[in-house]
């Protein structure tokens, strides 16, 4: 089992609005989904591959990604847990590089600056 726990997430209620999973997941210390378990809680993951990313170097735009919860670090956004099904499936999204593929599969834009002009 794997549980993402956010590093806030000290009691039952941060817990269910922080923390990602639990997942059922295999893997151990010899395997491709490499996973260390807990020596004192059988069957609890301890530690894991948390974004995997697939290239062919030979058709690099062909490359696909995924990663344990999801693109967004706040717990509100609806990228924050947008991933975990697809990671725990061994499944992946297409890792987009072409300038058109990108434009065309948008969400929108976020545009970050300074609220006053910063003097050197």
């Amino acid at each position: 089992t794997v549980l993402f726990r956010h590093p806030a997430s000290t009691n039952a209620t941060l817990s269910g609005l922080l923390d990602v999973g639990p997942f059922e997941t295999s893997g151990g210390t010899g395997t491709v989904r490499a996973a260390g378990a807990s020596t004192t809680h059988p069957f609890v993951v301890t530690g894991l591959s948390t974004y995997r990313l697939v290239v062919d170097l030979a058709d690099p735009v062909t490359a696909k990604a995924t990663t344990a919860g999801g693109q967004s670090g706040h717990p509100a956004s609806p990228n924050y847990r947008r991933q975990s099904e697809l990671w725990v499936q061994d499944g992946y999204h297409p890792l987009l590089m072409d300038r058109d593929e990108i434009d065309a599969h948008l969400a929108g834009h976020l545009r970050l600056q300074p609220a006053e002009e910063i003097q050197s």
